[in-house]
């Protein structure tokens, strides 16, 4: 593992790549990370790149917005407007309960006009009459929060099947301050070897940043170690050429899942 201070220029480097890029984060968030059953919690997007709160998003630009209960069965989130789209759900059964929020698909294209500006434009390169076309990505987003009601589990979650996710390794009950919490990150359902993945909590400061920074092995194992005990959120990205069919469209293919847990002390 990367010593602290090390750790923290990796994340100040990246904080600074996100922030003149066009990508915000999509974060699902739920306001009680650990409730009783029969109480009301509230779920939440985040979009953007502070947190807790940083940007509304369009509904439109979501695609999946739901939970999916303890019992197996989900329960879909309402999407209005452009807002932090939140919802109430009330915690009735007890275990896990994980919240998902994914966006659509969309094509950016870089844009140069005539003087030399640079813009970001959400359409396909193919598509662009106006100045040249640079460089266009298709970006997918996949997000998820990790709600506990009750006891703690005593198994890990399961994976919901996203192109991109990180799963935990250890059950809610092992998510401690101080411990060392493994991570399986996968993409199209194998583990992503080498994933780059960055993560934080919520009060840490400046609230755009990441504290934690991190390689995963050839087996798609990631290790972080939290010393903060409170409300973590974990990123990983790749990035893949497009493919040959697609090239017209896009020049490369951007794929981020993040995911927010509790660390106990």
């Amino acid at each position: 593992m990367r010593s602290f201070a090390t750790i923290l220029t990796t994340a100040a480097i990246t904080l600074g790549l996100a922030a003149t890029g066009r990508a915000h984060d999509l974060r699902v968030l739920v306001a009680r990370m650990m409730a009783a059953p029969g109480q009301d919690d509230t779920v939440y997007v985040s979009y953007g790149h502070a947190l807790p709160v940083d940007q509304p998003i369009d509904a439109d630009w979501l695609q999946d917005y739901h939970v999916k209960l303890p019992s197996g069965s989900f329960q879909t989130f309402v999407k209005e407007g452009t807002s932090l789209h939140s919802n109430v759900i009330h915690v009735e059964e007890e275990g896990l309960y994980q919240a998902v929020a994914t966006q659509k698909p969309a094509v950016w294209t870089e844009v140069v006009d005539p003087k030399g500006v640079h813009t970001h434009v959400r359409a396909a390169k193919k598509s662009i009459k106006e100045g040249t076309a640079e460089h266009a990505m298709l970006i997918k987003k996949y997000a998820k929060a990790l709600l506990i009601s009750g006891p703690q589990t005593t198994s890990p979650p399961e994976p919901l099947g996203h192109e991109l996710e990180i799963v935990p390794v250890e059950p809610s009950a092992d998510w401690k301050a101080g411990h060392d919490l493994n991570f399986k990150v996968l993409y199209r359902g194998k583990p992503l070897p080498s994933a780059d993945l960055v993560a934080t909590y919520i009060g840490f400061k400046p609230d755009a940043a990441w504290c934690y920074a991190t390689t995963g092995d050839t087996k798609g194992l990631a290790v972080v170690r939290p010393q903060q005990a409170g409300t973590w959120v974990l990123r990983v990205k790749t990035t893949r050429p497009a493919a040959k069919d697609r090239q017209e469209e896009y020049d490369e293919e951007v794929v981020t899942a993040t995911l927010v847990l509790e660390v106990r002390p």
